[in-house]
């Protein structure tokens, strides 16, 4: 069963990288349908215009390599993703019935293996005009590009492994209930909300597990 896994970071922490970055496969944006991928690159501009980020080749294929690239599972280096080893995103990386995007403040969408650049954006950091970054992204429908993608790359199996704020930020529950009664795509959701402040990494040991069992299965 095709299956992907929706996890989310704030802020990334690691410092470094080089701007010639390749990737071997497609990012994200390079994944979507056209009009999906314009609507996307648009929001980020405006994310890039309130921020004062320059725009770069993580922002818009078409953009020059000039600023510091590194993986997206090597650049977050937060709570949750302080509990899924490097084994894990290679196990996911080598079986091509498995994947994994991350919601994020300030690219909104990626692949967990797309160049990013370190940036300092929360979700819940306010922007002039805009209101807070999550309120953003959920009033410009990111679920429906999220939705776009799932479709597009005919995914049988959703994983959201979210935090409440992040889970709004796509609009979960209706993109959940939407892709079950519309689509047939089999769809959970795990939060770990009973852990309180331990439930970040919660969510990452629940995504090692998750991951390695699907290989072992496999096996």
């Amino acid at each position: 069963m095709k299956t992907l896994i929706v996890t989310a970071t704030s802020k990334s922490k690691q410092a470094g990288g080089i701007t010639d970055f390749k990737k071997k496969r497609h990012t994200f944006l390079e994944s979507l349908p056209r009009k999906e991928a314009e609507k996307l690159l648009a929001l980020r501009t405006e994310i890039l215009q309130k921020t004062g980020e320059k725009p770069a080749f993580d922002t818009e294929p078409s953009k020059e390599k000039t600023v510091a690239l590194m993986p997206a599972y090597q650049r977050c280096t937060g709570r949750t993703f302080s509990k899924i080893p490097i084994e894990v995103w290679h196990t996911i990386g080598e079986d091509q019935d498995l994947d994994a995007v991350i919601v994020t403040p300030f690219y909104g969408l990626i692949l967990f293996d797309d160049p990013i650049r370190n940036y300092d954006l929360k979700s819940v950091d306010k922007l002039e005009g805009m209101g807070t970054v999550k309120t953003f992204w959920k009033k410009n429908r990111l679920g429906e590009i999220l939705k776009s993608y799932i479709l597009s790359e005919r995914f049988e199996r959703v994983v959201f492994v979210l935090s409440q704020a992040y889970s709004q930020m796509i609009d979960r529950e209706r993109l959940s209930m939407e892709l079950e009664d519309n689509h047939g795509i089999i769809c959970s959701y795990h939060q770990f909300k009973e852990f309180g402040r331990a439930s970040m990494l919660e969510r990452g040991k629940f995504i090692t597990q998750f991951v390695l069992e699907k290989r072992d299965q496999k096996n």
